[in-house]
């Protein structure tokens, strides 16, 4: 394509029901301005997360536990360039029933004259509302009885407070009720409900420092923090943060038939010389745990007696796990009762739940900031480039390093969307666990006592002399295994003696050389 395209929007954030202005431009690369080609333009709002700066350890907007906002197209449309080369678009961005803010995505294509089509998109951030509440608890895993100290502020989008907002705020406690479902053939399932239980509520006017109050949880189990208000053009806000009780107590975790536990870390990311706090949702109230940092392999392992169902673990985080490791939480517990049961299913075998967390470690120390700095801005053809290079780690201090540069044609990168590639984000992206466990307890034959039910045990066998030939007592699915037969250069051979079973066996050889070289037969 000999042509470019330019999307200029006339802010950098907006607030529900403000008016976006934009700009949509088509240049020649030769310099002059496309004139009546072909333009078609898409708004759309996608749910986005924002935090007004200077505020560390506030949290801003809807809670997790509130159902997600979806993605909408608001509008779209055509048009032709001007002989300026431009068409000028506004809208008002109206409020469409998200509870948080919103990421506004503005696409446009220009096609000029050849059919050859460009597209370009900007970004905006559409804030709910003419500010947010920001909600601080003084800690995100705390104990049975112990204080929770509880911060409330008002800021607009650049991090000022605002006083004189009334605010409402509402403590709950989700909560789990479960019951056993019976199902066809004697099985059940668990069947569990949640339930939101408000704890305490407040009324309140936003000041020019932080509100605190405090707040005692008196069990262990989920906590929200809600906070309510409304701006002046009606938008309605809406803030929420969480934390999590632990100790002896039992914590109303929904329960599940399948094997699988929560894990649950006390925030989204760690760096080297952190100590991550992991709850562990664990159903029993007693068990030992197999604890085991994962990645590509086995990092680190040992076992702790988890006590009660709401215990938290203590992980140390370090260089070695950047840019991200998995932590495994195995709990074992054995029989309970060693006289089986009358029901269809063994409650009480052996049994074990488990529980996998990917924990993300802050690779910004490894990332370097490469600065590329030309003698001048334009060129003429055949003209001699100077270009400075300067490169510096995360702490700003200049490295020795080799690096590799490419000067290519702006219309091929644009006809094929290339971008400079991103060495940092290839070596230290997210990596997987690469792991597998797996738990024999699963495959633990039920004791179950049918005696209860009227079933007869069957005989002892005491009519053998009766019978009129010998009876099959030796009947076993495996009529002969040998890991390790010597075979030579003239061949091998085997013998055994067949068990009483009446069936077809297959014969299976696996072979395999010193030097890796590997076969296999059957008959």
């Amino acid at each position: 394509a000999n042509f470019e395209v330019k999307l200029n929007i006339d802010k950098e954030d907006y607030i529900f029901k403000d008016s976006l202005k934009a700009t949509i431009e088509g240049i020649y690369l030769f310099g002059a301005m496309m004139n009546g080609e072909g333009v078609s333009w898409k708004i759309r709002l996608n749910p986005t997360h924002f935090s007004p700066a200077g505020h560390k350890g506030y949290f801003f907007g809807p809670g997790w536990w509130e159902e997600d906002d979806k993605s909408q197209l608001i509008e779209s449309g055509e048009g032709k360039l001007d002989s300026r080369g431009r068409f000028n678009l506004e809208k008002n961005l109206q409020e469409v029933g998200f509870k948080g803010s919103a990421k506004l995505l503005l696409e446009a294509v220009v096609t000029d004259p050849t059919r050859q089509s460009i597209a370009t998109r900007t970004t905006a951030i559409v804030h709910r509302g003419q500010y947010y509440i920001g909600i601080k608890p003084s800690t995100t895993f705390a104990q049975e009885s112990q204080e929770v100290k509880i911060k409330v502020i008002t800021v607009e989008e650049e991090g000022e407070i605002i006083p004189g907002k009334e605010l409402e705020l509402r403590i709950l406690k989700r909560e789990w009720h479960s019951e056993k479902e019976e199902l066809s053939g004697g099985r059940w399932r668990w069947i569990s409900k949640k339930e939101d239980k408000e704890k305490a509520s407040y009324q309140m006017i936003s000041g020019a420092e932080p509100l605190s109050f405090s707040f005692s949880p008196e069990s262990a189990g989920l906590y929200f923090v809600e906070a309510k208000g409304e701006d002046s053009r009606g938008n309605k806000i809406l803030s929420g943060s969480s934390f999590y009780v632990s100790g002896k107590g039992y914590g109303f975790w929904e329960k599940r038939k399948d094997d699988r536990i929560e894990l649950v870390a006390d925030t989204d990311n760690y760096h080297p010389g952190d100590t991550a706090r992991i709850l562990v949702k664990s159903p029993y109230e007693k068990a030992k745990a197999l604890v085991t940092l994962e990645r590509e392999g086995i990092i680190e392992s040992w076992v702790e007696e988890i006590k009660g169902t709401a215990q938290t673990l203590q992980i140390p985080i370090s260089q070695e796990h950047i840019p991200n490791v998995f932590l495994s939480v195995i709990l074992l517990k054995g029989r309970v009762s060693q006289q089986g049961t009358s029901e269809k299913e063994d409650i009480e075998k052996p049994s074990f739940k488990i529980g996998y967390l990917d924990l993300s470690v802050d690779p910004a120390q490894k990332r370097l900031d490469v600065k590329v700095i030309p003698e001048k801005k334009e060129y003429s053809p055949q003209d001699r480039v100077r270009i400075a290079i300067k490169v510096r780690n995360s702490a700003g201090k200049a490295v020795p390093c080799e690096v590799s540069v490419a000067v290519v044609d702006m219309g091929v990168l644009n006809l094929i969307g290339y971008k400079t590639p991103d060495a940092f984000n290839t070596f230290y992206s997210h990596r997987p666990l690469s792991v597998k466990t797996s738990e024999t307890r699963s495959y633990v034959i039920e004791e179950i006592d049918l005696s209860a039910k009227g079933v007869s045990p069957g005989g002892d066998g005491g009519m053998e002399k009766f019978a009129g030939m010998p009876i099959r007592e030796r009947l076993v699915p495996t009529a002969y295994w040998n890991p390790a037969v010597e075979i030579g250069l003239e061949g091998g051979e085997i013998d055994f003696e067949l068990p009483d079973n009446l069936t077809t066996f297959k014969v299976m050889v696996t072979a395999l050389t010193k030097d890796s070289l590997f076969g296999s037969g059957e008959e």
